[in-house]
């Protein structure tokens, strides 16, 4: 059995190895500067206010929806309804894959992470006519985690903050977490660095209200951002969207037909 001393350094290999590997690593395209925004999980306030707010300005988000967690509530916060759902893809808003039960993949073994996979695949295609890309729950990924679900995803998002350019690697997409912690001039120096680099910057958050959870942004903080953006004249896409724009072969690229998942 593994020691808490050596689990806790093999964990630290992983997270330097897997950060610095690459999984669908493709040189962006892009002409000029992308903003995408995601909601992870999702909550119902996510798909009320934060759709309404970015609907205002006819601009359309990543839901990353885990199938398991629909109907259910986080420390006193309502998720994602069926309707929520309906609602989104209706409007136009891409849906992506949080696996079925929000699982930390670096914990799971091969066969339970192709379950969860394939269980979350087949709930989201019943609403759904495709899954835009996939997003680690909580942010964790593993060498191994990140190659199985690279199989299955073309376009996978990450937590680590940073703007998508050059190289992109398309297996650990960078974003930029909103949070009250988030400040309004370290947004605008992000898209200005966006804008001058060409580069990809995605926000994600969770829920959205006046008094958002630990990992929410306060529906202001999103209406301010989305006003920054729209100052710069910058093009707002959903994040599969935004992919086959950066890189135009993820339009094309079609997976094997055992997974059902297209790139776009």
């Amino acid at each position: 059995m593994a020691t808490p001393v050596w689990k806790n350094l093999r964990t630290r290999i992983s997270d330097h190895l897997v950060r610095r590997w690459p999984v669908n690593g493709r040189q962006s395209e892009a002409s000029a500067a992308i903003v995408s925004f995601c909601f992870d999980d999702f909550y119902r306030s996510a798909a009320q206010d934060g759709a309404e707010t970015l609907d205002r300005h006819a601009m359309k988000a990543t839901y990353y929806a885990a199938g398991g967690l629909m109907g259910s509530t986080c420390e006193g916060l309502d998720l994602f309804a069926r309707a929520d759902l309906e609602e989104l893809i209706r409007h136009g808003h891409e849906i992506g894959c949080h696996t079925f039960n929000h699982v930390r993949l670096p914990d799971c073994d091969g066969e339970t992470i192709e379950e969860e996979i394939a269980r979350n695949r087949s709930f989201i295609l019943d609403f759904a006519d495709r899954l835009a890309s996939f997003a680690y729950p909580f942010g964790a990924v593993s060498v191994r985690s990140k190659y199985l679900v690279g199989r299955h995803f073309p376009v996978c998002r990450g937590i680590d903050a940073g703007i998508n350019s050059g190289l992109i690697d398309f297996g650990q997409l960078k974003a930029v977490e909103i949070t009250p912690a988030l400040s309004l001039p370290r947004v605008r120096a992000l898209l200005d660095s966006a804008k001058a680099m060409r580069g990809w910057l995605i926000f994600f958050t969770h829920d959205v209200s006046r008094s958002p959870s630990e990992h929410g942004c306060r529906t202001s903080d999103l209406r301010a951002i989305i006003d920054k953006v729209g100052e710069r004249g910058m093009e707002v896409l959903p994040v599969g969207a935004a992919a086959a724009k950066v890189n135009p072969f993820l339009k094309r690229e079609r997976l094997s037909s055992d997974t059902g998942v297209s790139a776009v």
